[in-house]
């Protein structure tokens, strides 16, 4: 036997183990007809398994080739949107800044619906839009294809219904029942912070679900960065500042530029003493990668920020200062480094600025020292709006020498342009005078430099209460503006002054269970507040409802515990003159032997 005939009885064998009389399908055969009418038919079951199985690949091959082509189609679509976008984004920009715009100037009135480069525009997010139902048809599983085409629907949409149908979309691939796609559920947490602003009586559901969908974010990935800094920022927007810790600690362990908010939270919580090991690590950290990067670096200016910022919070400005002078000597070296070392001089002011607030006072000792710290920040940035401010309340002093060496520095009353916080400090001083009506126009001029200023904004809103002709619907005006202008960083600084300024507009536009609501919030903020308590007392009693007494209660307790602290001030005030008159300090022992 050949290897020939040796090769084709190997390529026989399967088939002679199945078919032979000795095989398998063999045997089969041989046992009955009706076995023999199953067998002839078993070439034509084969062939029609083999032809599902090729059309089945067939198909695929097709739908995987559709695929890549859309994919391909679409990425070319989303390019030209982009650029478009981009372009139309300048156009406006140039238009806003030309100085021939009005306040209330709609996109409309900048470019006309029918401008080629808005008409290209809306052909290109159509082309992504049928590009992504058809790659949805084909692949439904691919969530990206469905989120992306929620966006696109949304984004265009003429009319609620499709806002909706985009909305319903974003709720099949991120269900608030457990975690699905996560950039849906971030798409559905910004859709919900940004609802919070337009429906004010929906805000508390719409927190609701943002907080939700940024929980499931971090039940899939607890380190996702965006959803720790907007979760943490809600809890601490809301006052729960427990909550928050934790967030913002995960934050800045991942990150220990993120100390700020860490050390904020402890301050608040009375827990200053676990600032030291959070702010050491903070500067060790940002002292390291200072020395890693070059002096040409735009990150280098960040950083020095924020090791000042370091520094200050630590009470550590003689460190700040010779770290930025060492930077001023070496960026004054350069022409080229002129903006670097402008915002050298700037870090330096706000330094000299954080410094002079150790030397708080009346004594005229620490007043001139404060002022000697002070002259050096407006010599490095003497347009320091925060600076001038500081100066313009020390021309004010009850110290004539105080109040000259101050106006020498910055007399604000001769200045033609004065920012807007040194206006409101002006008007501040004219209400400790109790002018109310100059106050009135100063604050004005304040808020037309400013208008989204909300300290300035809330002491209009204040004087319009206190002025000779009240208006109290102008005054809530006011202050619902400064409360939804104030950043959330620092909403929680202001809350108190703010809810009383509003309060008392309620009361003189005679309504009380408003007034109550925002004194109960203030004084849940300030519970050592006298004059809270008792505006909360005049409201039930105007309003005359019931539960006054226990707030009648509340303020005897107050009036005797203020008393009880002044009468133990005293004790200690006078123990202290006595044990001076006993123990003469050094100082007065030289004075009495000359």
């Amino acid at each position: 036997m050949n290897f020939i005939e040796r090769l084709i009885g190997w390529l026989r064998l399967p088939f002679d183990s199945l078919f032979s009389e000795n095989g398998y399908l063999g045997a089969i055969w041989h046992e009955s007809g009706r076995n023999q009418s199953l067998m002839l038919g078993l070439p034509s079951i084969l062939f029609a398994i083999v032809g599902v199985l090729l059309l089945a690949f067939a198909q695929f091959g097709v739908s995987g080739n559709l695929e890549a082509k859309y994919k391909s189609w679409l990425q070319l679509s989303a390019n030209r949107k982009e650029e478009l976008s981009k372009e139309l984004q300048r156009i406006i920009k140039m238009k806003l800044a030309s100085q021939q715009t009005q306040q209330n100037t709609t996109i409309d009135d900048l470019i006309p619906a029918d401008d080629q480069l808005r008409v290209d525009l809306k052909k290109a997010q159509e082309e992504e839009r049928v590009y992504l139902q058809k790659l949805n048809s084909i692949n439904p599983t691919e969530n990206e294809y469905l989120f992306r085409l929620a966006k696109v629907t949304i984004g265009s949409a003429i009319s609620p219904v499709d806002s909706d149908l985009g909305l319903a979309m974003m709720k099949r691939i991120a269900p608030t029942s457990e975690p699905g796609y996560l950039p849906a559920h971030l798409y559905l947490a910004d859709y919900h912070a940004l609802m919070s602003n337009r429906e004010p009586a929906r805000v508390k559901d719409h927190i609701k679900q943002l907080t939700r969908h940024l929980n499931l974010i971090l039940v899939r990935e607890p380190n996702h960065d965006v959803a720790l800094k907007r979760l943490s920022l809600i809890y601490y927007q809301q006052g729960k500042y427990r909550e928050a810790y934790p967030l913002f600690y995960r934050l800045f362990e991942n990150d220990p530029q993120n100390f700020k908010p860490v050390v904020d939270i402890n301050d608040r919580l009375k827990r200053t003493s676990e600032n030291m090991p959070i702010l050491r690590v903070a500067t060790d950290y940002l002292t390291r990668r200072l020395r890693e990067v070059s002096h040409d670096d735009d990150e280098r200016t960040t950083l020095l920020k924020q090791i000042c910022d370091c520094y200050r919070i630590q009470d550590r400005h003689e460190d700040c200062e010779k770290l930025l002078l060492s930077e001023k000597e070496i960026y004054s070296q350069s022409q080229e480094d002129a903006s670097r070392l402008l915002w050298v001089e700037k870090l330096l002011a706000s330094n000299y600025l954080s410094w002079s607030l150790r030397f708080r006072g009346e004594d005229l000792e620490l007043e001139t020292k404060r002022l000697e710290f002070m002259k050096k920040a407006y010599f490095y940035d003497p347009k320091n709006a925060e600076g001038l401010r500081m100066l313009t309340r020390m021309a004010t002093s009850s110290n004539p020498s105080i109040a000259k060496q101050a106006i020498e520095i910055y007399d604000a009353e001769k200045q033609e342009v004065r920012p807007a916080l040194v206006i409101n400090e002006l008007g501040i001083f004219a209400l400790s005078r109790s002018d109310y009506d100059e106050a009135l126009k100063l604050f004005q001029q304040a808020m037309k430099a400013s208008p989204r200023n909300p300290e300035i904004l809330n002491n209009l809103a204040y004087t319009y209460l206190k002025c000779s002709n009240p208006k109290p619907k102008d005054s809530l005006s006011y202050i619902n503006r400064a409360i939804r202008f104030t950043p959330a960083s620092r909403i929680n600084t202001y809350r108190t002054n703010f809810l009383d300024t509003r309060a008392r507009a309620y009361m003189q536009l005679g309504q009380y269970t408003s007034a109550i609501a925002d004194l109960t919030h203030a004084w849940n903020d300030r519970k050592d507040n006298v004059e809270i308590v008792q505006a909360i007392i005049d409201c039930y009693e105007a309003a005359q409802l019931d539960g006054a007494d226990i707030w009648r209660q509340r303020l005897d307790q107050l009036k005797q515990k203020q008393q009880a602290e002044l009468l133990e001030q005293q004790n200690q005030s006078n123990e202290n003159q006595q044990g001076a008159l006993a123990s003469p300090d050094k100082n007065s022992i030289e004075l009495i032997g000359r």
